[in-house]
């Protein structure tokens, strides 16, 4: 059978607010709109692993060509493909030398696909039920960021204290979910055409659609720095 290009296209269109707003304040504000699709989600493979570490990440070395079949319903879109990404940054210096910054994103959630037991060999790997991406989407997710540094200056040395905060809202949001309906054959020997409708009962996942990862709550750090 004919075999298609690998194909990966993002399309983007931004919208950047900038400004000094004086000597000590500054900041910036953007929008993106952004559409990635195609057939290949590029070296690394990490459409069907939704959880950290998952997938494989091996430059060059994954399952997308290794079965005809894996070629069908693989294009469309793609795992990291955002519609819409806001994000504020700031940072506001001190007189006493105290800098503050501040960086906060909202955007919407990555596709979801659904992925059916082929064989032995790849269990639900590489074989896509529905067209790539189209199963629905994961929840918009947030966060929000601060950062405090403070310069002490010594003779030819300088001394930084930093205290760092990310996700200080502590909302964990959902990252990931398991996309993979079906752990074994149907009951006709064949792969699963719709996950809706499993022809095997022992076949169906029963982790099918739960959440596999979640962005990491609330973490504070402190640090120092020193130059000379």
């Amino acid at each position: 059978m004919a075999i298609p290009a690998a194909e990966r296209k993002f399309y983007g269109v931004e919208f950047v607010v900038k400004s000094r707003i004086s000597n000590q304040v500054w900041a910036q504000f953007s929008y993106l709109w952004s559409h990635l699709y195609g057939n290949y989600n590029g070296e690394a493979s990490i459409g069907e692993f939704a959880y950290p570490g998952g997938g494989q990440t091996d430059p060059g070395i994954n399952a997308d060509y290794d079965y005809p079949l894996f070629l069908k319903n693989a294009y469309g879109n793609l795992a990291l493909d955002r519609r819409h990404q806001f994000r504020l940054d700031g940072a506001y210096s001190m007189p006493f030398g105290l800098t503050v910054a501040l960086g906060a994103h909202l955007r919407s959630g990555t596709p979801l696909s659904e992925y059916g037991y082929f064989n032995s060999g790849y269990g639900a790997e590489g074989y896509q039920v529905v067209p790539t991406g189209s199963a629905g989407r994961l929840p918009w997710n947030y966060d929000f960021n601060l950062s405090a540094s403070y310069q002490i200056r010594f003779s030819g040395m300088t001394a930084t204290l930093i205290l760092q905060g990310n996700n200080l809202l502590n909302n964990q949001e959902v990252l990931g979910r398991n996309q993979d309906c079906t752990l074994a054959p149907p009951s006709t020997g064949n792969p699963v055409t719709n996950c809706s409708v499993v022809t095997n009962p022992t076949a169906a996942n029963p982790d099918y659609g739960l959440v596999t990862w979640r962005s990491p709550g609330r973490i504070v750090k402190f640090g120092a720095r020193v130059s000379f």
